[in-house]
């Protein structure tokens, strides 16, 4: 037991190291990416980086934003986990479920999310919509914008599902 949480704090520690250094990055760009799961869930639930499990990170942007997040993470040193076809495959209608990377150094694993990869919605994602309802949560004297409690809730349960 002390191993598994040994384990699962470095990494909640590791993985939220690096939501902080993309938050960074996406804001010096002014380029909208919404951290939604992982550390700020468990933030927004137990007030606490290691409330709960999670082995990614998960971000939320426009579709039309995914060539230049793309662009982004790679300076970053992030490999994406899909082609090019992949990438502008959003602008016809079919983007895969997630467009995914991976940082070798860190091993840290990020998941890009969009209107059109999120498609289990019952009624499809409305970005702007939502934006109007985000919230300010403050980690460890850091400020990022996620979802409203509410629009988090509905991400959780329709994502399990």
């Amino acid at each position: 037991m002390r191993q598994y949480t040994r384990e699962s704090t470095g990494l909640a520690l590791l993985l939220f190291s690096e939501l902080l250094h993309i938050h960074e990055i996406f804001e010096a760009e002014q380029l909208p990416l919404i951290p939604f799961k992982g550390p700020v869930l468990s933030w927004l639930a137990y007030r606490s980086l290691t409330g709960r499990t999670f082995i990614d990170l998960d971000f939320v942007t426009k579709q039309e934003n995914i060539p230049r997040a793309t662009s982004l993470l790679k300076g970053a040193g992030f490999r994406a986990q899909f082609g090019p076809q992949e990438e502008l495959a959003g602008r016809s209608g079919h983007a895969p479920g997630q467009y995914a990377f991976f940082r070798e150094s860190s091993r840290a694993q990020v998941e890009l999310h969009t209107e059109q990869t999120l498609r289990y919605f019952p009624v499809p994602l409305d970005f702007d919509k939502m934006s109007r309802r985000f919230i300010t949560v403050e980690i460890a004297g850091r400020k990022i914008r996620t979802f409203s409690v509410e629009d988090t809730l509905v991400h959780v349960v329709r994502s399990r599902n």
